[in-house]
């Protein structure tokens, strides 16, 4: 289709409204030249047309419909509340100072306190990906999106082309597909609104022509893959309780801030050996936990790095309770889970209850019966008498201090390469991250017991704030190293694996 403006497309819109379920919000266009020439008259116009409405008055510039080059953004557009012959001026003069004489602004009803407006771009906008990504406000505004105002309620939503039909935002992507149909475009930029179920047009673009040459097909290949992998983790391994299962990168061992959401393979592949294929589950079993082996904790999706949390879940259940009462924690936790998103980075504060203090009890009664709660209760206090009573943490510390001789033993010796890396990363498994596993456990233990001290009042906030602050930790080396050390060779030998991204 031939490229008609902003103005010029909503006009073609219109004559196809009723058709294809949607409404274009009244206007009225002209040319700058037009307008300059008419001023009065046109302002009277749009007084009649808009009687004690609201109107958006914006512009419809050649420059802004270029297909190699973007000026979203670039032209104003302005909100008239009181419809006087002054301010219609006022408002419209300031739109036209940047347009050309051949250029158009528009008059159009403002759509006052939708259910919700925003953005739809109909390709991924660098890449030409396949993908409606939908910029939305639920605030009751229209004019959050495209402004640039900051909103808490504007959420980014993407949905891949090919599974539009299966989205809640349906109706509206059938709409937006209608319109791609009728202009012959599939990289547009649409601005709408929802209001009592009825979707509004407001805008409609093309976008700027990428060189990204994408093929679909290999997409939606890949996508179908993954939903085949997601459905068949669903229903394995059926070796563990839960009939379900969820997906995190911010839970445990949380890869999204250790190795990113879109690692290297090289740091997919290190942090899988290292911790989550078997070491994490062999530092839970060795705490009395459930014995997991053996199943990852982490699966790919291509490329990105999630936690399997009902594998997760379980790894913290006491390895003596009942099937049929770990079934039940295991259910609970994923349905809470799924309904509770704000979780996701809480999970052992606010969901599962890794070890007994002063409040499981009472968490724990309110999704299980009394006996099953007794039954949890009794197998919490086991293991954590464990942790308080057998020199765990002493043991875990001995082994990490023997790490180093042993690694610059294997380094000084005249094996090959693919020797050393082989007897480096089986001592950096059972002398470092395995202990190390142990040692943020019982850290976290040690934090969660605090917390609930200070929450029943046993010891006060400053008690615990300054029992953290006389802990010599990672954080008070840096800085003192900072202040006291000018040999920064030295500093990044010390610190520079600490770097973001870099774990």
């Amino acid at each position: 289709m031939k490229i008609l403006g902003k103005a010029g497309t909503l006009s073609f819109l219109e004559k196809k409204q009723d058709k294809y379920n949607y409404t274009v919000p009244p206007f009225l266009k002209c040319s700058k030249e037009f307008y300059f020439k008419n001023k009065e008259k046109i302002s009277k116009a749009i007084f009649k047309k808009f009687f004690k409405q609201k109107i958006i008055i914006r512009s419809s510039s050649k420059n802004e419909d270029n297909l190699n080059q973007s000026n979203a953004g670039k032209y104003d557009s302005y909100q008239l509340n009181d419809l006087s012959t002054l301010n219609i001026q006022k408002y419209s003069e300031k739109v036209l100072k940047k347009l050309k004489n051949k250029d158009e602004i528009i008059f159009q009803k403002y759509i006052n306190n939708p259910d919700y407006a925003g953005v739809v771009f109909t390709r991924e906008i660098n890449s030409n990906a396949p993908y409606y990504s939908i910029n939305l406000d639920t605030s009751g505004k229209t004019d959050t999106i495209t402004s640039g105002a900051n909103g808490t309620q504007i959420k980014n939503i993407i949905i891949c082309r090919n599974y539009a039909h299966k989205s809640k935002y349906r109706k509206l992507l059938t709409v937006i597909r209608n319109i791609e149909d009728l202009v012959d475009d599939n990289r547009l930029d649409i601005e709408f609104c929802v209001k009592n179920k009825k979707i509004f047009i407001v805008q409609s673009r093309s976008l700027k022509r990428v060189s990204s040459k994408i093929d679909d097909k290999l997409v939606y290949s890949a996508l179908r893959n993954i939903e085949k992998k997601f459905s068949n983790l669903q229903n394995s391994p059926v070796t563990i309780p839960g009939k379900f299962t969820a997906f995190s990168n911010m839970s445990d061992w949380n890869p999204a801030e250790m190795i990113g959401v879109k690692p290297s393979l090289l740091s997919l592949s290190l942090y899988s050996e290292l911790i989550t294929d078997s070491v994490w589950s062999e530092q839970r079993k060795n705490y009395l936990y459930q014995n997991l082996k053996p199943n990852p904790l982490m699966v790919n999706f291509l490329g990105c790095p999630y936690i399997d949390l009902r594998v997760d879940f379980n790894s913290f259940l006491p390895n003596d309770l009942k099937k049929l009462t770990k079934n039940k924690i295991i259910n609970y936790l994923v349905k809470r889970l799924n309904t509770n998103p704000e979780l996701h980075d809480k999970i052992e504060f606010d969901l599962i209850e890794t070890f007994f203090d002063v409040d499981s009890r009472s968490k724990i009664k309110k999704y299980l019966n009394k006996k099953d709660t007794s039954e949890y209760i009794r197998s919490l206090k086991k293991l954590t008498n464990n942790y308080l009573n057998s020199k765990l943490l002493n043991k875990e510390i001995n082994k990490i201090e023997s790490l180093k001789t042993k690694q610059d033993g294997i380094i000084s010796s005249k094996r090959n390469n693919i020797e050393s890396i082989f007897f480096l990363i089986n001592d950096c498994k059972e002398f470092g991250t395995l202990p190390f596993a142990g040692i943020a456990r019982c850290a976290f233990v040690a934090t969660k017991i605090l917390r609930t001290f200070v929450t029943h009042n046993i010891i006060e906030q400053t008690d615990y704030n300054s029992f953290f602050e006389s802990i010599d930790n990672v954080q008070k080396k840096i800085n003192n190293s900072l202040l006291n050390s000018k040999n920064k060779n030295k500093f990044f030998k010390d610190f520079g694996h600490l770097r973001p991204m870099t774990y």
